[in-house]
């Protein structure tokens, strides 16, 4: 079966997924390992073009795509086993407005869907951010809780984002959470090496 490449448009012949031609799929670098934050890709030209795919232009075959190596990553598998909730980071008020897709949400969606986790939103007051945290030029490291203040924690709780810049959102995202044990997964990072 023929397809065409989501990144380059060439076609090809079905090799490992009808989304991405090898050349294209060999572009999407693994994410360097970090100390609390388990990301699959680097955040650069090639991830980027394919979420924005997802989050501009609504492109589905994209977000199958996304779906598709995200679902299928060993490193989410042995991370989503260990927690009993997923929490998808909040989309900025910013993101909303511009009728922009949620893709840490649909990606949350699927992995509890596919895992028999709880999904659940993150606090309320969190989704009232009015700027995107990437377009206020904050991109040195916060410091990332391992666990939340408060008593002990009784539930390990996955919160996943798209793509991670600064770490500020998962920040906000662990502490407005009570009594977790917090692990921070997301799709692609823009963390300084």
């Amino acid at each position: 079966m023929r397809f065409s490449c989501l990144l380059c448009q060439c076609e090809y012949f079905e090799e490992a997924a009808p989304f991405l031609c090898t050349s294209c799929f060999d572009r999407l670098e693994l994410a360097r390992p970090h100390s609390e934050i388990t990301s699959l890709f680097r955040y650069n030209e090639a991830s980027r073009k394919l979420i924005l795919l997802v989050k501009i232009e609504g492109n589905y075959r994209a977000l199958s795509c996304l779906c598709h190596l995200f679902l299928n990553s060993a490193q989410v598998g042995e991370l989503s086993q260990r927690n009993q909730v997923i929490v998808p980071a909040p989309s900025s008020l910013w993101s909303r407005m511009r009728g922009r897709f949620d893709l840490a949400w649909l990606l949350s969606a699927a992995l509890a869907r596919q895992t028999q986790c709880k999904l659940q939103r993150a606090p309320l007051h969190l989704y009232w951010q009015t700027k995107k945290r990437s377009k206020l030029g904050e991109r040195e490291g916060v410091e990332i809780p391992s666990r939340c203040e408060g008593k002990l924690p009784d539930t390990n709780t996955l919160i996943v984002d798209d793509v991670v810049s600064s770490g500020h959102t998962l920040r906000r995202t662990a502490l407005a959470l009570k009594n977790t044990r917090p692990n921070y997964l997301t799709l692609a990072s823009a963390l300084a090496d």
